[in-house]
């Protein structure tokens, strides 16, 4: 065999093995994205992707970031903003992301509930006072 037959034979093994190791194949990426539920109407939320980009969701229903997260890569989603008089909690938001698209993110969102009280005093004993919340729920004090 030639010198330069040599030569060329070994330049295709040399690229054989790097091609069929991976090291010029494209990086693979994928989306993230999940379902939001108990959003009120007119509200809306903020959504932050790895700590860059952020996304502004004003209604129930799926979501998917733009930007994609590549094979591997840990993908981590918080809530930026917190819809008025509601609170967001997430779950499976946190992750690496495997050979495929990540749609479970799941954003449920919940009304806020306060309590009401208070202290009566002066109150004759023969007397009783009756109070309502929000025109309803009758409490009888005496």
């Amino acid at each position: 065999m030639s010198k330069s037959l040599k030569s060329t034979v070994a330049a295709i093994l040399i690229v054989f093995v790097i091609t069929s190791c991976g090291l010029f194949a494209p990086k693979q990426s994928f989306s993230v994205g999940g379902e939001v539920t108990g959003l009120l109407d007119g509200n809306s939320l903020v959504l932050q992707l790895n700590g860059n980009e952020q996304l502004t969701i004003n209604e129930n229903g799926t979501f998917l970031f733009p930007t994609q997260v590549s094979l591997g890569a840990e993908y981590s989603v918080i809530v930026v903003t917190q819809p008025a008089g509601q609170t967001c909690t997430l779950s499976g938001a946190i992750g690496v992301m495997p050979a495929g698209p990540v749609s479970d993110v799941l954003a449920e969102v919940a009304t806020n509930t306060y309590s009401v009280s208070g202290t009566l005093s002066g109150l004759p004993a023969s007397e009783s006072l009756v109070l309502q919340l929000n025109g309803a729920n009758d409490l009888t004090l005496t």
